[in-house]
């Protein structure tokens, strides 16, 4: 079972509480998206992940109360460049950041967000800790296996060896 929340933001924000609220919105129901949440799990830095996405949001969301590029910059102490990229939806974080923008317009200023029961959070932690458990076990037997090749190996270099000197 999982919860099912709804936000609900300005899309066109007047102020600067405005504007902070739908970059929370925005951050909040991008980050709980099944796609993010896969491609968070895939990807090295996962904190520069979730700070790259507050950012997106954020810009997002001050460029919609009308703020400049500088401002937006200087506030988010990003360059400006970075600030355009997520205007323009140029990466994948803005991407997904933009399409929840888009489902929050045509909502009229809300969207509801899934967010997964614990319950079959720990269903899957529990499958991932036994399949963990049976890969481990895998592997000592692998490095068994490797460790007698590798005892073969050299009983027969050492044979080899006798019978090179018988030879010669």
């Amino acid at each position: 079972m999982s919860l099912l929340i709804r936000l609900q933001a300005p899309v066109h924000p007047g102020s600067r509480g405005d504007a902070r609220l739908l970059g929370i919105v925005l951050y909040t129901a991008t980050l709980l998206r099944p796609e993010t949440l896969q491609l968070l799990s895939s990807v090295e830095d996962k904190a520069g992940f979730i700070k790259e996405l507050y950012a997106a949001a954020s810009a997002l969301s001050m460029f919609r109360a009308n703020y400049s590029y500088g401002l937006i910059s200087q506030e988010l102490g990003i360059p400006e460049k970075t600030v355009r990229r997520y205007t323009r939806g140029g990466d994948t974080i803005s991407k997904l950041v933009s399409s929840v923008l888009s489902e929050l317009e045509s909502r009229g200023g809300y969207i509801e967000v899934e967010i997964p029961s614990v319950e079959s959070l720990k269903a899957k932690i529990n499958g991932l800790e036994e399949e963990n458990k049976e890969l481990r076990k895998r592997i000592q037997e692998l490095e068994a296996q490797v460790s007698q090749l590798r005892n073969t190996v050299e009983l027969v270099k050492a044979r080899l060896k006798e019978l090179q000197e018988t030879l010669h």
